[in-house]
């Protein structure tokens, strides 16, 4: 007990440190950014441009979701614009690749695929190679790669080789060899993803000029043969990993960027502990820690690496100090945080700690669920941006029109009414086609619940099927208390199997599977005849848990409001 107490302390202990640690940082980087922006106010061309960047930098560095992305992007558009004025393609050039890296950071995946088949028809035009294999093309492949279709990935990376290969861009090619060996690792076909990766260190390794990603490549084969438990080969390619970065630093003549050697000795502390050899493995570990490198991720893999390594050893407790540690860290990357759970959730059930663990692995499937939704507050997004973009338009006229400013606001009063009855029009039509849909999907509903046939379930189709019957005749969403373990409960399943069922049949979660019944159900109670039932109501009665929740997920999945739906659906206007 005591020993549980003391482990409290000392989480709340890190806890508090990293939270204070954090402020100080932020107040830091609010100073430099008005420190910047002041700078940029009294500088033109060039020099202007080269100060923005440097601003960018800061709001890249603290963009970690689409709440903090907006900022971001608005210092990017006025350094674009600012690099038109001076033709700078480069800065052009790597302002596009800077938004395709900073959407992908926040695992806006869908973005990145939407947005890298314009930009790298701009970064072509401009012949800017640097950006355009290793950064923006790689982007686009992994972002397909990051959504689960590998042999879209695939497809990409082949088409960038070939686009290198009429260019003979060797770190092209390498680069569309090494995107084609991730999708490979993704889906554990080892051999082929090592064949690749060889073949891109290949193409590098004897060039004049070494390029700086070769020791990434060398890095990545490393884990691929640890996968493998070949850990000598796995040795030896850390050591050629060494080289390369010694070579690399004899070339450039500074020393190279601490990560290198991070990974690399990070890439030692694997296969060591791999080979149960935990000495040295913690022995590099304290080499990264040594180097004061800074990066959270690195940090955040190191506490999880000494806590697998202690849990090996039965230190649990211990064990148990550096998870901790680990969790405590803000989640840059919520994959990292899940990790975090499972290593956690290990260790105590090692230690007798059942329910706890259970925690942790219920924590862990919401964060892994979690990371597929992400787009709710998009278009809040796009709205403020707009709002700000529109008050500092409206401040810099407003200096020079004073004195026409009672005509401007009379000709601005006109154009807003006409916009607005143009909106409002517009959007009126625009939701009557939306309720013509949603009224089509509920008859199509109910035609669907009329057909089905009552078979026993035998097969995945028939399980499928037994679902459907049982959520159309039980309506079991209606309790807003509905979850994967009542409806294995139900089917006499497994949890495991409800999920992957759902996944394999509509391509969604659980969640949305269940969300979609109440959803139509609440489409019925609409259109029900006489209904009297206030849209709280309604959203109680179809198993939402608040009216705010049922706002949401209907204007996400429809486009409109439910207010609007009933709106319009109670009007005289024809839907039919």
């Amino acid at each position: 007990m005591k020993s549980f107490r003391f482990l409290i302390k000392f989480y709340l202990f890190f806890v508090l440190i990293a939270a204070t640690t954090i402020t100080v940082w932020a107040n830091d980087a609010q100073a430099r950014k008005d420190s910047l922006r002041r700078v940029i106010s009294t500088l033109e061309g060039k020099e202007r441009l080269d100060v923005y960047e440097q601003l960018s930098l800061i709001y890249f560095s603290e963009t970690s979701n689409l709440e903090t992305i907006g900022s971001l992007l608005a210092v990017y558009d006025e350094i674009f614009e600012l690099a038109a004025e001076i033709n700078d393609t480069i800065v052009q050039s790597r302002v596009k690749t800077n938004i395709i890296a900073a959407y992908f950071n926040i695992n806006e995946f869908d973005k990145v695929i939407e947005l890298a088949p314009e930009y790298l028809a701009f970064i072509e035009k401009n012949e800017k190679w640097d950006y355009f294999y290793s950064i923006v093309y790689r982007s686009y492949a992994n972002a397909w790669l990051k959504k689960g279709d590998a042999e879209k990935a695939i497809q990409i990376a082949r088409e960038m080789y070939e686009h290198a290969k009429e260019r003979n861009n060797n770190e092209g090619m390498a680069a569309a060899y090494a995107q084609i060996a991730l999708a490979y690792e993704r889906t554990l076909r080892m051999d082929e993803a090592e064949l690749y990766t060889r073949q891109a260190i290949d193409l590098l390794k004897n060039n004049e000029k070494m390029p700086e990603i070769l020791p990434t490549y060398y890095f990545r084969l490393g884990n691929i043969l640890r996968l493998q438990k070949r850990y000598d080969e796995a040795l030896q390619v850390a050591r050629d990993c060494e080289k390369s970065i010694e070579a690399l630093q004899q070339q450039s003549g500074r020393v190279v960027p601490a990560s290198f050697w991070a990974n690399t000795w990070s890439l030692y502390s694997s296969v060591y502990a791999a080979m149960r050899d935990y000495d040295k493995s913690e022995a590099f570990l304290d080499k990264i820690d040594s180097m004061n490198v800074g990066s959270p991720i690195i940090i955040k893999n190191n506490y999880r690496k000494r806590a697998s390594a202690l849990e090996e050893r039965g230190d649990y407790a211990k064990a148990l100090e550096f998870i901790d540690k680990a969790y405590a860290i803000p989640p840059y990357l919520e994959d990292a945080t899940s990790n975090s759970l499972y290593i956690k959730s290990f260790i105590l059930a090692r230690k007798g700690r059942v329910d706890e663990a259970r925690l942790c692995i219920d924590e862990m499937l919401n964060i892994n669920d979690s990371l597929r939704h992400m787009d709710f507050n998009r278009q809040l997004d796009e709205l403020r941006i707009t709002h700000e973009v529109d008050a500092l338009t409206a401040e810099k006229e407003l200096r020079f029109r004073q004195l026409l400013f009672s005509l401007a606001l009379c000709a601005l009063l006109v154009v807003v009414l006409s916009i607005w009855i143009y909106y409002s029009r517009s959007l009126k039509k625009k939701n009557i086609i939306l309720a013509k849909r949603i009224l089509e999907q509920s008859r199509q509903y109910d035609l669907d619940k009329a057909t089905q046939e009552d078979v026993a379930a035998t097969t995945d189709d028939d399980v499928f099927e037994q679902l459907k019957r049982y959520m159309d005749e039980k309506k079991p969403y209606t309790d807003p208390a509905l979850n994967r373990k009542t409806l294995s409960d139900a089917l006499n399943t497994s949890e495991k199997v409800i999920r992957q069922l759902i996944k394999d049949k509509t391509g969604d979660t659980v969640n949305n599977y269940i969300t979609s019944y109440r959803l139509k159900h609440a489409n019925m109670l609409f259109l029900k005849s006489g209904s009297e039932l206030t849209i709280e109501g309604i959203a109680l009665e179809s198993g939402f848990g608040s009216r705010a929740a049922f706002y949401s997920c209907y204007r996400t999945v429809y486009g409109l409001s439910p207010s609007e739906f009933r709106k319009i659906i109670n009007s005289n206007v024809p839907v039919d």
